[in-house]
């Protein structure tokens, strides 16, 4: 039996903390209470023949054979999802990025076609100038 954080195991499960903090709260969860100089943490006891009901099959059986693995492993297999995540962000921001830069440089090409336009308009004479002579 190994014991897990309740985020790790909201993400193991697939449902939110706070699902996970109302199992606690009705029993459906074992978990231990420690203290910690900021407060109190629970940890999930974890047993080898609880799966996952809410994944599909492949990450059913990746599951399976992480809750028999320590839990050092636990965390650096939720560390390598969250980097693999994090970089699949990264380069959908690179991507914005670029796509904003490319419109930028567009806008200044238009730049001094509308400086030249706006120069034609002032050089006009004033329309309501006749009025007043």
């Amino acid at each position: 039996m190994s014991r897990i954080k309740i985020k790790q195991a909201a993400e193991i499960l697939g449902v939110s903390e706070k699902t996970i903090r109302r199992r606690i709260a009705k029993g459906q969860v074992q978990a231990t209470k420690g203290k910690t100089p900021q407060g109190f943490i629970y940890l999930i006891d974890i047993n080898d023949d609880i799966s996952p009901t809410t994944q599909n099959p492949e990450e059913l059986n990746t599951e399976n054979n992480a809750s028999n693995l320590p839990p050092n492993i636990l965390d650096m297999e939720l560390l390598k999802k969250q980097f693999d995540l994090k970089d699949q962000q990264i380069e959908s921001q690179k991507k914005q990025i670029e796509s904003q830069i490319n419109q930028i440089e567009e806008l200044y090409k238009i730049i001094p076609k509308l400086q030249s336009d706006i120069n034609k308009i002032s050089d006009k004479s004033r329309w309501w100038k006749f009025w007043a002579a």
